[in-house]
């Protein structure tokens, strides 16, 4: 019986110094005081959206890519930045399904912005859903009225982070809490939905769905809390963290910080002549079409995998621009799977060219979808290297119109075309043989100028 007694005791003592321990390494003493000789580096404060989400739903990916719009092309990080809590799939957490309970979502997408605004634009249509939340962004930045200015540090390889808190004006009564949100970018993961790419996901909720509640602060009195998180990933370089403050009674967000874990900037990755939203314009048969990339820093390597589509589409041929040269890059391509990984012997910084696609497109089509299934980039240190990817699927799209060379409608430029421009050379509108496809410029007769340029445009 006294032995029994003794396991029991032992057992919960040591079930007391695990929880103490558990506790110690989460969390440290804040605490409170005046500010002193202005020293404040506040983070930047933007309106703060909450995405409700799901890889199983079909109609998210349209409310994701009008937020990733939103941020390319009329407010920068700076004014406003997303989270997205996911539910009911691989990426849901406890606390994003608390978060979803908590806003009594019903319906997904759902769009919290600031806290009390939800926004229903449930179109299919990105650009359509970006004008409809924009323009309530925009509102929400206009009217925005913070009480309080956050600072935050940290450190990915310690786990942990520093925020302070400086109340510009007393909290009074109020019922704030602190929030803080650690989520990963650009996570690969492949839904019954079919995106590939999930923005700004929550990871991790340090202080709990709710956050912890804070002390009635006064006008220029600092809050400041030393946090202990866990987080698992490869792609630290594309973790951040938001902190914000939300008042309990009306959900209504008060204040707001937000911090990156990236040692570099972004690198941009993108299709065609230069980053943009809407149409890139090709025509049927074989097309080129450019991967560049904008601002990098020590860009080592790129593993890149498109989404097959035969029916409007095949792959033929990559090839290394002229400014990077063969000579300098390992290639692998394998057309069967659309994949291609490039290493570059000299890592790529600034603005470059990278590789073209040599494509077949099929089918003459308004919206034609090109995206990733999987994009990988690395420096020299086989670090992941953070990044903005213009995929090309909802935030912008290939529109594909006749190529007007292939005269015969065999989706080739080739001899068989010169053939035809042949048998109708030196002949006039009036003329029976005429063959208004084959006058090119449009100057109503077919001569030098229209088959010069029909050799000009065959096909390698």
């Amino acid at each position: 019986m006294n032995n029994k007694f003794l396991r029991v005791n032992v057992s919960l003592l040591c079930l007391v110094i695990l929880i103490s321990l558990t506790f110690s390494l989460n969390s440290s003493p804040s605490k409170v005081y005046a500010l002193e000789d202005g020293e404040f580096n506040p983070s930047p404060s933007p309106v703060i959206g909450e995405l409700f989400t799901g890889a199983w739903c079909p109609h998210c990916p349209y409310a994701g890519a009008a937020l990733e719009i939103i941020q390319l092309t009329r407010f920068n990080k700076d004014e406003f930045f997303y989270l997205a809590y996911h539910y009911n799939d691989v990426m849901a957490t406890s606390e994003s399904t608390e978060r979803t309970n908590f806003y009594k979502v019903r319906g997904f997408p759902s769009l919290i912005i600031g806290g009390v605004n939800n926004p229903i634009y449930d179109r299919d249509d990105a650009s359509a859903v970006a004008q409809g939340y924009g323009n309530i962004i925009d509102d929400v930045i206009k009217k925005k009225r913070y009480i309080a200015q956050i600072a935050i540090k940290g450190s990915f390889d310690n786990n942990e982070f520093n925020v302070k808190i400086l109340a510009t004006e007393d909290f009074g009564k109020r019922n704030i809490n602190m929030v803080a949100v650690l989520y990963e970018d650009y996570v690969n993961f492949e839904g019954p939905n079919g995106d590939c790419f999930h923005r700004y996901v929550v990871r991790n909720m340090p202080y709990g769905s709710k956050g912890r509640g804070l002390i009635k602060l006064k006008k220029d009195q600092v809050f400041e809390d030393t946090r202990k998180f866990v987080l698992s990933t490869k792609a630290k370089e594309l973790v951040g963290l938001v902190v914000f403050l939300q008042d309990m009674d009306t959900k209504e967000i008060v204040g707001s910080g937000v911090y990156r874990f990236a040692s570099k900037s972004d690198a941009v990755f993108y299709w065609g002549d230069k980053p943009g939203t809407g149409a890139i314009n090709l025509v049927t048969c074989k097309n080129n079409i450019m991967f560049k990339v904008k601002d990098a820093a020590d860009l080592k390597e790129i593993f890149l995998q498109i989404k097959l589509n035969n029916e409007f589409f095949d792959m033929v041929d990559v090839k290394i621009s002229e400014k990077i040269g063969s000579k300098n890059v390992d290639l692998a391509f394998d057309p069967g799977r659309g994949e291609v990984k490039c290493t570059f012997k000299n890592p790529i910084n600034g603005n470059s060219d990278l590789f073209s696609f040599s494509i077949k497109f099929k089918k003459e089509t308004d919206n034609l979808q090109f995206p990733l299934r999987k994009f990988i980039a690395r420096d020299s240190l086989g670090n992941q290297v953070p990044f903005i990817l213009y995929d090309v699927k909802h935030i912008c799209y290939l529109k594909i119109t006749p190529n007007k060379y292939d005269v015969d409608g065999n989706l080739s430029v080739n001899n068989a075309d010169l053939t035809v421009l042949i048998n109708c050379f030196g002949t006039f509108r009036k003329d029976k043989d005429y063959n208004k496809k084959c006058d090119f410029n449009k100057d109503s007769r077919i001569d030098l100028n229209d088959l010069t340029e029909l050799i000009a445009n065959l096909e390698e």
